[in-house]
């Protein structure tokens, strides 16, 4: 057997060099190719973060010292609710999220301050449904039922939310005294901001 000639190995060696980087320009063609997703994607994270950093600098319209709203709401068990049957109390509107930490640690503060100042204050919250995570209405309410939150609860619609100032950020509370007029508008709270914010 004789062996290979220098030159038979040279080839050799050339075919396979010229076959990886066929292979190489092979691959990244095919990441160019998936790189205009990618930006795409990342530049949809941008806007959403600079629309949260614009929801946070503005969370909400200003409305205090106007007229509240004076629609009726309906709650969770389908009882009527207006500001009118609340003659002589403040009403804390609190906009809260299903799936918010912060709102869920609020709630307790909430329990407190309501049942501590049944005659000084009235609270109602809103809950807002987190849109793309596959639970129905029904799911929602009924877990909303069992939250036990100490106080009636409605559901948000866009209706309410643009009556209560267009409320982008949560948890947020709308405080209304017993004139009918908004006093005070808050992003998150402690117990100790609650009890100070009634009159």
């Amino acid at each position: 057997m004789t062996p290979n000639h220098p030159k038979e190995r040279s080839g050799k060696w050339m075919n396979r060099a010229v076959l990886a980087a066929v292979i190489f320009v092979g691959f990244l063609t095919i990441l160019a190719g998936k790189r205009p997703s990618t930006s795409a994607a990342a530049r949809e994270r941008l806007q959403r973060s600079q629309e949260a950093a614009a929801a946070f600098k503005h969370p909400f319209d200003d409305l205090v010292g106007k007229p509240a709203p004076v629609s009726v709401l309906q709650t969770i068990e389908g009882k009527r609710i207006s500001l009118s049957g609340f003659s002589g109390s403040t009403v804390l509107f609190f906009f809260s999220l299903d799936y918010c930490p912060p709102c869920q640690a609020e709630l307790p503060a909430l329990r407190r301050v309501q049942e501590e100042n049944p005659e000084r204050v009235r609270i109602i919250g809103i809950a807002r449904q987190l849109s793309g995570r596959g639970v129905s209405e029904a799911e929602f309410i009924t877990r909303l039922q069992h939250m036990d939150a100490g106080f009636p609860i409605v559901l948000d619609d866009p209706v309410t939310d643009r009556q209560f100032g267009n409320i982008k950020v949560v948890p947020t509370s709308v405080y209304i005294d017993s004139s009918g007029t908004i006093t005070r508008q808050a992003l998150s709270q402690t117990y100790e901001e609650l009890q100070k914010s009634l009159p």
